[in-house]
């Protein structure tokens, strides 16, 4: 009997200290997989910030870029802007200069005509008295005399009056080419804005379009590599 009892005490000491393995060894894996949760949750919110954190400094990095991008095409644009207009204001200046002096050159064309024919006016009238005065003298000589000074004179005159009215002529000519020329001008400054314009806008899009892509391919590379890393954390 002894011998019996010692055999059931021996096998519930042994019964016991299985159940207490057992009971330790689930308390232990249930405290490990807490523990391994806490710690993939905590290395997970620590990616999550750092992938954040170097998101922001990428995001910072490109809008800076695209900001220093865009004032570089903005004062260039200024420049053009500005030589253009310097063209215009110096090609109209010049415009205004050359009205002026072709005025200042008509009138005094005109004041030199009209002194012209009045001082001619006054010769012709003092000859026209002198040959009054001695037609009863020598009719016939001076009568012959008389119609070739006229006939000299009206040649003057009209020589002097088809002169002005070809310098006229030309002058008008010359302003309306000058006007042709300023507008053909402008529209080519027009045009060619224009096409500045038009290529800045494509190039502006072009680099939108490649700043996303990367952003878009950095980002799924974030997401690939955290993906992997915690498959590999989970599997060991």
């Amino acid at each position: 009997r002894k011998h019996m009892v010692l055999h059931l005490m021996q096998r519930e000491n042994i019964a016991a200290c299985t159940i207490q393995s057992m009971v330790r060894s689930v308390s232990a894996r249930k405290t490990f997989e807490e523990r391994l949760d806490s710690v993939l949750l905590v290395q997970a919110w620590v990616r999550g910030n750092r992938l954040a954190y170097e998101y922001r400094r990428v995001k910072d990095a490109t809008v800076l870029i695209q900001c220093f991008c865009r004032g570089m095409k903005i004062r260039r644009q200024i420049q053009v802007h500005q030589a253009a207009t310097a063209k215009i204001q110096r090609i109209w200046r010049g415009h205004h200069a050359y009205s002026t002096y072709t005025e200042r050159v008509m009138s005094t064309i005109s004041i030199q005509a009209i002194m012209r024919g009045m001082i001619n006016a006054k010769q012709y009238s003092r000859m026209k008295h002198c040959i009054v005065a001695l037609q009863g003298l020598v009719r016939g000589v001076l009568l012959r005399g008389n119609i070739q000074i006229q006939f000299r004179a009206a040649c003057a005159i009209q020589r002097i009056w088809r002169g002005y009215g070809l310098r006229s002529t030309y002058k008008s000519e010359v302003q309306r080419i000058i006007v042709m020329q300023s507008r053909f001008r402008m529209m080519l400054v027009r045009k060619s804005f224009l096409i500045l314009k038009e290529g800045a806008k494509a190039m502006q899009r072009c680099y939108r379009t490649w700043t996303y892509e990367v952003a878009k391919t950095e980002v799924v590379a974030a997401l690939r590599l955290q993906s992997i890393f915690r498959k590999h954390m989970v599997l060991h």
